[in-house]
């Protein structure tokens, strides 16, 4: 499979109101797996608020190697990763890798449901474009470090790395950094990986496939 890009798309001249809320202080509110609503103030009144500039350059340079690295050279979608997707995903009958951007996967996480359909695609998608253009790169990545699912219960990077470490995340080590990457995908479901005090072989390899993309982008040191 070849994919050749050509993006067509003019942003709404007024930002959707759902849309221009974002830009400021905000409540969003998630249905946990349990069931029960929970209520996310994205402000910096909130104490489990973390500013986009207080979080460490490594982390967020582990994020986007580990989720989305082309953040900033896309507008909200990025076609370079679907064919190994559709393939993957063809050869196993399923839906089990979707290519999401980052933008995308706030896009589901703020405004859709979990199910896993081509008409929730194209909206994540379309979503994906106005977040993009609406908020800009910075907004959009602040919001998603604020809001997206670590565990059980637990939404946002700083509540985290308070969690899992007991540490503020600008005092994360590179391979605590990692760990919290490498959870991102299946917040949930992979919480049996480490339920034993340590990785299992399966999450270490993780672990250890993205450390290796730190050390290859130079982002880290062969002694670090």
């Amino acid at each position: 499979l070849t994919v050749t890009q050509r993006l067509d798309f003019t942003p709404p001249a007024r930002p959707l109101p759902a849309l221009r809320r974002l830009q400021g202080p905000f409540v969003h509110r998630v249905e946990a797996s349990d069931g029960r609503s929970i209520e996310i103030l994205v402000s910096p009144d909130s104490p489990d608020f973390v500013p986009l500039a207080d979080v460490p350059p490594l982390f967020l340079r582990t994020l986007l190697l580990g989720e989305d690295a082309n953040f900033f050279g896309h507008r909200g979608i990025d076609l370079a990763e679907l064919p190994s997707a559709m393939a993957t995903n063809f050869a196993r009958g399923t839906f089990v890798r979707g290519a999401s951007t980052i933008s995308q996967q706030l896009a589901k996480n703020l405004f859709l449901s979990r199910k896993k359909t081509l008409s929730r695609k194209l909206e994540e998608v379309s979503l994906a474009l106005l977040l993009d253009s609406t908020l800009g790169k910075q907004r959009v990545l602040e919001i998603y470090l604020n809001v997206i699912e670590w565990g059980p219960r637990l939404y946002g990077l700083r509540p985290a790395a308070r969690h899992y470490f007991g540490k503020e995340p600008s005092a994360l080590t590179p391979k605590q950094m990692v760990f919290l990457v490498s959870l991102i995908p299946g917040p949930v479901k992979y919480q049996q990986s480490f339920a034993t005090g340590s990785p299992t072989p399966f999450f270490d390899g993780l672990m250890t496939t993205l450390l290796a993309k730190l050390r290859s982008a130079d982002a880290l040191s062969e002694g670090e």
